[in-house]
C-alpha cells in the first residue's frame, strides 16, 4: 500500500506544466473505516478569491506501478475538475461562497 505522501509526490510530479494547482499535502479528511482508498487534495483558485479543493482517489491496495499506469486517466479527471471550476463565472463562485453561510 502506498502512503498518502508518496501518492501526492507521484501525482504532483506528473502534473503538466502550468497546471495551476496547489498541492495540499496536509489536508487529510478522514473517511469512516478507511473506505478502501487514499485521497490526496489539490487547490485551485479563481481571480475573484474563490478556491476549490479537488481530489484524487487511489484504492488502498494499489501499487506505485498501478498508479503510474492509471496516471493518464487520473490526471485527465483532475484537470477536468480544475477546468470546470475555472470555467464557472465569478458570479457562480460568489453564489457558492454565500450559500455556505445562509
Amino acid at each position: 500500500m502506498m502512503d498518502r505522501n508518496r501518492i501526492m509526490e507521484v501525482v504532483t510530479a506528473a502534473l503538466p506544466d502550468g497546471h495551476g494547482l496547489i498541492p495540499l499535502p496536509r489536508l487529510n479528511v478522514s473517511t469512516p473505516g478507511g473506505m478502501g482508498f487514499q485521497k490526496v487534495y489539490f487547490g485551485a483558485r479563481c481571480g475573484c478569491g474563490t478556491s476549490a479543493v479537488l481530489s484524487v482517489e487511489v484504492a488502498s491496495d494499489k501499487t506505485e506501478g498501478d498508479l503510474e499506469r492509471a496516471m493518464p486517466a487520473l490526471l485527465d479527471r483532475l484537470m477536468r475538475q480544475r477546468d470546470h471550476f475555472k470555467q464557472m463565472s465569478c458570479k457562480a463562485h460568489e453564489r457558492l461562497r454565500s450559500a455556505q453561510f445562509k
